[in-house]
């Protein structure tokens, strides 16, 4: 797989939208077929390419444990290997290259995850990272690189100015920004406050390099999972979650209803049209220059420049500590940002 990615854990697809037939997704610069085995229900991924002639197996059926090419009928099992050649009849020599390479996938919070590159052999720990109560969930793709997507997180002080309508009560002042790193967490609290003094407190916590927990009142929260599908585009899901409402059925609803405004007003109508004109599309050291209040941003570029830097480096230890880190310098009051 590509080392435009750190090494690590990404959520690729959502476990409710796997089913009873194969599921084509690129993820991390790759094409993949995922199916679950008959046997025990468990998700499998696959490269969605037939050695044989080169066509997607996510077209083909689920055979038993296996995926069945639906072009000539070959059989390829949960590890790739081929173990059936209808043509050449049974018992026929079946060449080892004769296979679809096998990924590394597992399933937690709801979420298939996807191994990419050596990483830890467990999937990210999300404590702290999601709400309990009501909540409900919705995807797109970005057109965006993963780190333009996700240190787009970290930039809260855009909110009373592009979603000014939405979010009144957030102020144009971001007063005191905080930032602390360790292992891998990042958390930025601050005000986003008026000159009156009113406001709207905020809170970010990420698990890099790819899960990021918002709240941004007292009952509503959310959680955007990104993963990579190449080096210029990024699959985000978002779960809404609120509590002010904690009756089951209208809750759920009202989550609902949250991810559909969120996607379509927010996303759609307000930040997709002003970052698409973001240049350059992919980030380079230098490229812009960053303010006090982009302390998070800082943080993330920081920790991914290091995870892709070294292609032997260990990958990032995850962990649901949060011990203080101090704020670099260069992001201290008074001094302006280095570029990044």
């Amino acid at each position: 797989m590509s080392r435009s990615f750190p090494v690590a854990w990404y959520p690729i697809l959502e476990s409710r939208a796997l089913t009873g037939r194969p599921r084509a997704v690129r993820r991390c610069g790759q094409d993949l077929v995922l199916y679950r085995r008959r046997s025990d229900g468990a998700a499998v991924a696959l490269r969605d390419r037939c050695p044989h002639r080169g066509v997607r197996l996510s077209r083909g059926r689920v055979d038993g444990d296996g995926l069945r090419c639906a072009y000539h009928g070959f059989l390829f099992e949960a590890d790739g290997t081929c173990s059936d050649i209808p043509c050449d009849g049974p018992g026929a020599h079946i060449s080892p290259k004769m296979c679809a390479p096998a990924h590394e996938v597992r399933e937690q919070a709801g979420l298939i995850w996807l191994r990419h590159g050596p990483a830890a052999r467990a999937p990210v720990d999300l404590a702290g990272l999601e709400d309990t109560g009501c909540g409900a969930s919705g995807a797109m793709d970005w057109p965006f690189s993963l780190l333009r997507s996700v240190e787009s997180n970290f930039d809260l002080h855009h909110a009373p100015h592009l979603h000014r309508g939405i979010l009144p009560g957030a102020g144009p002042r971001m007063v005191q920004p905080h930032c602390e790193v360790h292992d891998g967490r990042i958390e930025l609290t601050g005000r986003l406050e008026h000159a009156d003094g009113r406001g709207m407190d905020v809170l970010v916590r990420h698990q890099f390099p790819s899960v990021t927990y918002f709240r941004l009142a007292r009952s509503l929260s959310f959680t955007v999972f990104d993963a990579p599908i190449d080096d210029d585009n990024t699959w985000r899901l978002a779960r809404y979650h609120q509590d002010f409402l904690p009756v089951p059925g209208l809750g759920h609803l009202l989550a609902r209803l949250l991810v559909w405004f969120e996607w379509t007003v927010v996303q759609r109508r307000q930040d997709l049209p002003m970052v698409e004109t973001m240049r350059p599309r992919r980030y380079t050291p230098g490229c812009d220059r960053l303010v006090r209040a982009d302390v998070g941003v800082a943080q993330y570029r920081k920790l991914y420049r290091a995870a892709v830097s070294d292609e032997h480096a260990p990958p990032i230890t995850l962990s649901s500590s949060r011990a203080a880190a101090e704020t670099p310098d260069a992001l201290q009051p008074g001094h302006a940002p280095s570029p990044l």
